[in-house]
């Protein structure tokens, strides 16, 4: 059995989002700009934990957030392409941190049942639960 010793407990909110028809063009660069802290934050706060941990020669875990969205694309353009790149972020990370003996791995989770996730077409909310592993949406 392996003693932990101490627990690095990051927190922020990198995977709030809002529901939204697709605008134009020019308005998706905006919203890029604006979702990119999603992939800047996750990158910087597995720096944070990695640099710390080779450091004092220790193994752990990073764990980052990203969406469904990032593996099966999403009509909020921004949101899934941003958690897209977190995904490859977070296996070329592992990739990296591996030999180091620091396991690199991402959530994903789908709809959740909040007063946003009531703001999703019902139509989506319908091909989600079709989709999903356990048939519903989170709770």
């Amino acid at each position: 059995m392996t003693k932990v010793t101490h627990i690095w407990a990051l927190g922020f909110v990198n995977g709030f989002a809002c529901w939204q028809n697709f605008e134009l063009p020019a308005t998706l660069k905006i919203r890029l700009h604006n979702r990119a802290y999603f992939l800047r934050d996750t990158f910087f706060a597995a720096q944070w934990v990695a640099k710390r941990l080779i450091e004092k020669g220790e193994k752990g875990a990073i764990v980052s957030t990203a969406s469904r969205a990032g593996r099966n694309g999403s009509t909020v353009v921004d949101y899934g392409a941003s958690k897209a790149a977190v995904i490859n972020m977070t296996q070329s990370l592992g990739k990296a941190l591996g030999p180091h003996g620091i396991r690199v791995n991402a959530i994903a989770p789908g709809l959740i049942d909040t007063d946003m996730g009531a703001r999703v077409p019902e139509t989506h909310q319908k091909n989600h639960v079709a989709t999903s592993a356990l048939r519903r949406v989170g709770q």
